[in-house]
């Protein structure tokens, strides 16, 4: 891959690694400055949550609960509602960790300001934190004092059903992992967010091809924008393969090597094939290895053979290259991975 020399550049890789403490999804899924729910992209895995959050900011709804997986903008949708109540009726509600809010001096437990908690579920994980919470929330709605939940989970479980006291009173949206699709549209925001201009098969190849939540997402986007901004031309395309690389399988075991070797090897078997004296590992290779930017040992794990035999064969075609006997095979093989990427699913 590519040999990163500079102090700061470093130290942006190792963030990518986990080695600096990065910000939540919410401010890489959605932008830095987060004023509403002007910055929130409306899909059919979230709609019913932004209508109860913003029937929660207008009074309507007073007990609110967001149920979702990690990494699909629940924290986002409670900061939009701090924002949106903050700016309208002037109230200051911070969006507060439960298990943090439920350790401080129970003087705070019966305030009149609306309450917003995020990460319920570790104090469901805690015997007397949950307790407590369960006897605070129980006031709230004898009360009538708004208060907004969120929890994380793949679903609404019976065990957090014991923790929401007057279940009837209370609106359970859920926050869903998007489809590939609704990915695609996420894709395309968090780009717009990172200052990236994509290419539509970069944001297709991220929707289909990767594992992960948003957070997994965001990484691969800041891995481009280390190296550039801009990913719209051919060459810039096929050489964002690379760089996504570790980000790029799916739950079906999809590689990309797979793929290049596969399109390559239609390529060679059609009739009007120019070039008869190039194989097809050869021509893979190299193409992996250039146009790509794949690590020697990627491609030769591979093919089975020692990185020393990729160096050399890449050596030898790169010399076919300037020479001008391989740009017909090249760019056809080029051409056709780059068609080829809109057709995953």
């Amino acid at each position: 891959m590519y040999m990163l020399q500079e102090a700061g550049t470093m130290a942006q890789w190792r963030a990518l690694e986990g080695e600096v403490p990065r910000h939540k999804l919410s401010a890489a899924l959605f932008g830095r400055e987060r004023g509403g729910f002007t910055s929130i992209a409306a899909l059919p895995s979230n709609h019913k949550a932004i209508e109860a959050c913003l029937r929660f900011s207008a009074g309507a709804d007073p007990f609110v609960v967001l149920v979702g997986p990690c990494g699909w903008g629940k924290t986002h949708l409670l900061s939009a509602v701090s924002a949106t109540m903050k700016r309208e009726s002037g109230i200051a509600t911070p969006v507060d960790s439960a298990i943090q809010w439920i350790s401080t001096p129970p003087s705070r437990f019966d305030g009149q300001a609306p309450l917003i908690l995020d990460d319920v579920q570790d104090v469901h994980e805690k015997s007397r934190p949950r307790q407590q919470l369960r006897s605070v929330l129980e006031r709230r709605v004898r009360g009538g004092k708004p208060t907004l939940l969120s929890i994380t989970s793949p679903r609404w479980s019976r065990a957090y059903k014991s923790l929401i006291p007057f279940a009837r009173e209370w609106i359970v949206a859920p926050v869903l992992q998007p489809e590939s699709k609704e990915k695609e549209l996420i894709v395309r925001q968090m780009a717009l967010a990172e200052g990236l201009i994509l290419a539509p098969a970069i944001l297709h190849l991220l929707a289909y091809k990767t594992v992960g939540n948003g957070r997994t997402l965001g990484c691969a986007l800041r891995r481009l924008h280390l190296i550039q901004t801009g990913w719209t031309s051919p060459k810039q395309i096929l050489r964002a393969l690379g760089i996504l690389y570790p980000h790029l399988h799916d739950e079906r075991g999809w590689d990309l090597r797979d793929h290049v070797f596969e399109v390559i090897f239609r390529c060679m078997g059609t009739d009007f094939w120019p070039c008869q004296g190039i194989s097809n590992q050869d021509l893979c290779v190299y193409i992996m290895i250039e146009a790509i930017g794949l690590g020697e040992k990627e491609v030769a794990s591979f093919f089975r053979i020692e990185p020393g035999a990729v160096y050399g064969i890449a050596g030898r075609m790169k010399r076919e290259h300037i020479a001008g006997h391989l740009d017909v095979p090249f760019n056809y093989c080029s051409s056709a991975l780059l068609a080829s990427l809109a057709r995953l699913s």
